[in-house]
């Protein structure tokens, strides 16, 4: 599950199953959550540099949004996206 909004981004693993439709994604392990904008604006620009093809099924309007879905996609497992955006948060980007 990805998460963007005014008060930032929040990617979180999802599982099907009975409790997931019961309690919805908020059992699920956190995998990155920025709470600063700009922080996540970086992350998301340093994503796009580190997954620069386009998956052509992912069209969001929102950039943001597009980059981390275009990483979770690229990604084979929770931990990697985990990894992959924590790391991408902490490199400088190029375009901010």
């Amino acid at each position: 599950m990805i998460s963007v909004a005014q008060a930032g981004v929040l990617v979180r693993s999802y599982r099907k199953g009975f409790f997931t439709t019961v309690f919805g994604s908020i059992l699920g392990t956190t995998l990155y959550n920025k709470k600063n904008v700009y922080l996540a604006a970086k992350t998301a620009a340093s994503l796009d540099t580190i997954f620069p093809d386009k998956i052509p099924a992912l069209t969001f309007q929102n950039p943001v949004l597009s980059a981390f879905a275009n990483a979770v996609w690229n990604c084979s497992s929770a931990a990697e996206v985990s990894i992959v955006c924590n790391e991408a948060g902490a490199k400088p980007s190029a375009g901010l």
